[in-house]
């Protein structure tokens, strides 16, 4: 039905095929560049993942209606998100699974019964934070310890302190590897062969120049270095713990925070 629909490609972005990575990490360092075959061959997919998504579109009406039709519609949290983003040649990078902007952001939406309006919300939520965000609008609490927080709190637009950071991750042991976190305006990446990337996303938005190891950004580095190790140590102590009573999980990694 739409192997031929018209669908809008967003241009190329700024770190398309980035010339030069001698500040970036060994794996990306270690990618050529695209060629023109390779290029024309990846904007011909992103055009077909576009119309593919038409499809999507189609089936998500169906469920609406289905709703609608059960008066279910005004009793149902809807949530609609991505596993993961993709590169699409940032970077030289094609696929997913990379610590940049175009990887690890990616879009969710949400339909909250009884809220007026549409809005876009820019406080950060991570997708590890869904199972405990649908458990709070479920009314129940679950058995097993929750790596991530309820955000029903942002969604109504009542969360008076909301903590920021969230943990990026890739496990393994080659050159992609990676420990990060991300806070507004930031992002901070230790890969476990010892490189570093540090990026200011407001005034570098397309991550083009890292600041890791910069002797004037060394104060930021540090603190951001800290708290990734604090979330790595909270992520620790919550899988180690796991057999234990939720409420007694939840005390014991806060003062293991604390300390």
């Amino acid at each position: 039905m739409y192997a031929n629909a018209s669908v809008y490609i967003p241009p190329d972005p700024p770190n398309f095929n980035e010339a030069d990575v001698s500040d970036k990490p060994t794996w990306v360092r270690e990618l050529p560049l695209l060629s023109q075959s390779t290029i024309d061959t990846w904007h011909t997919e992103r055009i077909a993942s576009q119309r593919s998504l038409l499809g999507v579109d189609d089936g998500i009406h169906q469920i609406v209606e289905a709703l609608k039709a059960k008066r279910q519609l005004e009793n149902t949290m809807i949530i609609f998100m991505s596993d993961h983003g993709f590169s699409w040649g940032s970077h030289r990078h094609i696929l997913k699974e990379c610590v940049y902007e175009e990887c690890s952001k990616f879009p969710l939406l949400i339909r909250f019964p009884d809220l007026i309006g549409n809005r876009e919300e820019s406080r950060l939520v991570s997708n590890v934070d869904l199972a405990a965000t649908i458990a709070d609008y479920a009314g129940v609490t679950p058995e097993l310890p929750q790596d991530g927080k309820s955000f029903i709190p942002v969604l109504t637009n009542t969360a008076t302190d909301w903590n920021e950071e969230v943990l990026l991750e890739r496990s393994g042991t080659g050159t992609f590897a990676f420990y990060g976190i991300r806070v507004p305006g930031w992002k901070y990446v230790e890969y476990v062969n010892g490189d570093k990337e540090l990026y200011d996303l407001t005034t570098d938005p397309y991550e083009l120049e890292n600041l890791a190891n910069k002797s004037e950004y060394q104060a930021k580095q540090t603190e951001l270095a800290q708290r990734l190790q604090t979330l790595r140590n909270a992520e620790r102590c919550t899988g180690e713990l796991r057999d234990l009573p939720q409420d007694l999980i939840s005390l014991i990694c806060a003062a293991f925070r604390v300390l």
